[in-house]
């Protein structure tokens, strides 16, 4: 079991499970999480905006680490290769996905499980242009057609208070991987198709601030992976609860 998956063990298929699977991920019950959460404030007193799932009605921040593993080898553009953080691949992987095309490179792993099965489910490479959008899997694929979809997500929640960086999201990607993560491993619904032999999952992100306890924003992110293999496809942000 890779130190991904040791973060995502199980969904919500019972609220107990639920509650269970906080414990794993943040290790504090969501009530005691949610209290510490509230204790946070900045320099002037506000309260801190942050991205996480209500579990049980109760909110439970996204740790650091969570969302490190699922961007920790998310690609640069080139022309952002002389500050590279810690956070993001080094220009050999770029290069190795965009110009050496290894569509089976892994940039995150997660965990699916539903009524006790796992599923390992990893972001990679893939395929995709912005020529032709509607095609492909994976990264490339997200990039060409999902791109502005995200951003127009990441833009939205810093609006309402968000600071992303202090949770380790930089970039439009970083969104992505870790609500991804959150559909796939933490589904409130949960759909498939047998003919094509592929699943999805959505839930909803929300953010939401420490000092008043009130949600300051919310989407839903959508992904689907195949069945057959370890691809997850696509993820995108939509309005509709199922897929």
């Amino acid at each position: 079991m890779t130190t991904m998956n040791k973060f995502h063990r199980a969904i919500r298929s019972t609220l107990a499970v639920a509650a269970l699977a906080a414990l794993v991920t943040t290790g504090l019950a969501p009530s005691a999480a949610a209290a510490a959460s509230a204790a946070a404030t900045d320099s002037s007193g506000a309260g801190v905006v942050q991205m996480g799932r209500m579990v049980a009605g109760e909110f439970v921040a996204m740790t650091e680490e969570e969302i490190r593993l699922a961007t920790a080898t998310l690609p640069t553009p080139p022309s952002a290769k002389e500050s590279v953080t810690p956070q993001l691949i080094d220009w050999d992987q770029w290069y190795g996905c965009f110009s050496l095309n290894h569509s089976d490179d892994v940039f995150a792993e997660y965990n699916h499980y539903w009524d006790g099965v796992g599923h390992d489910v990893r972001l990679k490479c893939g395929e995709g242009s912005p020529d032709n959008p509607d095609s492909g899997w994976g990264y490339k694929h997200i990039r060409a057609k999902h791109e502005g979809q995200w951003q127009v997500q990441l833009n939205a929640a810093r609006q309402a208070g968000w600071g992303s960086e202090a949770q380790g999201v930089e970039s439009w990607d970083d969104l992505m991987a870790a609500a991804a993560g959150e559909a796939i491993t933490w589904p409130e619904y949960k759909g498939g198709n047998s003919i094509s032999q592929t699943s999805c999952g959505v839930t909803e992100v929300f953010f939401w601030n420490t000092q008043t306890g009130q949600t300051v924003y919310s989407f839903r992110a959508r992904a689907g992976w195949s069945n057959t293999n370890d691809r997850l496809l696509t993820a995108f942000p939509q309005s509709a609860i199922s897929c």
